[in-house]
Parts: C-alpha cells; sequence; structure tokens
C-alpha cells in the first residue's frame, strides 16, 4: 500500500460491489484519516466531522453498486464527504438567518438529507439492540461502551475472567449486529462500529 493510494484499489472497489466487508474495511480505514483533516478543515469541529464522515461512508456503502465504474474513487469520496459538509454549513446558516423558517420546513431539511436520517434510525436500533440484551451480557457491554473500562476492568469488578469479557462482547455485538440486520440495515462491521462509538 502506498503512502497516499491503495494497492489495486480497482479490484478493492469490485469486491466491495459484491458485498466484500473486507475490502470495504480496508478502504473505510484507508481515507478515514484523510477525510478527518479535510472534513475538520470545512466544518471546524472534530466530532461534528466524525459524524460527517460515518455519513460519508455509509453513503459508499449504500451505493456500492456504482463502484466499479468510478474513475477516480478518491475524488468521488471526497466529493460526496464534501457535500455533505455543505449541507451541514447550510443548515447552520439557515438557523441563523432564518430560525423560525427552518422549524416551519423541517420536513422539508430531512428531505435534502436522507443519509442524515438514515444515520439516526440506525443509531435508534443500535440502542435498541443493546436494550434487548440479557443480563451480565448488557452489564459488560455498557461497562466497555458507555463507561469505557477496559476488559480487564470489567473482569477485575465483575469477578470473572478477561476471555470471558471478550467472548461476551464479541457475542454481544454478533447479537447487535443480527438485529440491525432483522431491521433492514445491513452495515458492514467496522462502520457498525465506528457508529457505536459516539452513539453509547
Amino acid at each position: 500500500m502506498a503512502a497516499e493510494q491503495l494497492y489495486n484499489e480497482k479490484d478493492l472497489l469490485v469486491r466491495i460491489a459484491d458485498g466484500d466487508e473486507s475490502a470495504f474495511a480496508e478502504l473505510f480505514h484507508f481515507y478515514t484519516a484523510r477525510l478527518h483533516l479535510h472534513v475538520t478543515g470545512l466544518v471546524k469541529s472534530a466530532p461534528i466531522a466524525e459524524e460527517i464522515i460515518q455519513e460519508t461512508f455509509l453513503r459508499v456503502w449504500m451505493n456500492r453498486d456504482q463502484l466499479p465504474g468510478i474513475e477516480f474513487p478518491r475524488a468521488w469520496i471526497f466529493s460526496i464527504a464534501s457535500n455533505i459538509c455543505f449541507n451541514h454549513l447550510r443548515q447552520q446558516l439557515r438557523k441563523e438567518k432564518h430560525l423560525r423558517v427552518l422549524a416551519s420546513r423541517a420536513e422539508d431539511y430531512q428531505n435534502e438529507i436522507p443519509v442524515l436520517t438514515e444515520l439516526k434510525e440506525i443509531r435508534t436500533a443500535i440502542h435498541d439492540a443493546v436494550d434487548h440484551l440479557s443480563g451480565q451480557r448488557r452489564l459488560i457491554w455498557l461497562l466497555y461502551r458507555e463507561q469505557g473500562l477496559k476488559q480487564s476492568e470489567i473482569a477485575s469488578q465483575l469477578n470473572i475472567s478477561v476471555s470471558t469479557v471478550k467472548n461476551t462482547i464479541a457475542q454481544s455485538l454478533d447479537f447487535i449486529r443480527k438485529h440491525m440486520r432483522d431491521k433492514g440495515f445491513w452495515i458492514p462491521i467496522c462502520l457498525l462500529e465506528a457508529i457505536m462509538k459516539i452513539s453509547s
């Protein structure tokens, strides 16, 4: 892999179009840091930049069937991110200048950026899945995700082995993923984990 270009990127895009999540994860991790600098420079907020990057890759995944025909993938991905940034900036401008008008046209605004609505629905589904985790599994998940405890700290606190904690977290993630699919959201594991990091 070169510093500024993915090795055999065209082949990678074909694999993603076929639903290969490992290929998508490679694309995701390669472009995330590069997008972060670009997006943060536009919106001047790291937390908002994180959400925009999530929206960008959600849109890439939802439109993966187009990938084999994309001649310049980097430009395409950056264009998606830039458009979402500009939508966000326009929203902020409207809030400042036309707050009451925006309130009356909230439904129209949602139609302008459907990916934002999709992301909110995904987060709602994640929280619903967590609510369906049972007993100790839910406790371990909340300690790990919401309180940010290390696996060793959870094991010590609950008087169980680290391997039990690790396996429980993996089982919970698998349960959440299956729950998401039952709700109609087929999200690559790398993107699902990124969304969960700021959804807790």
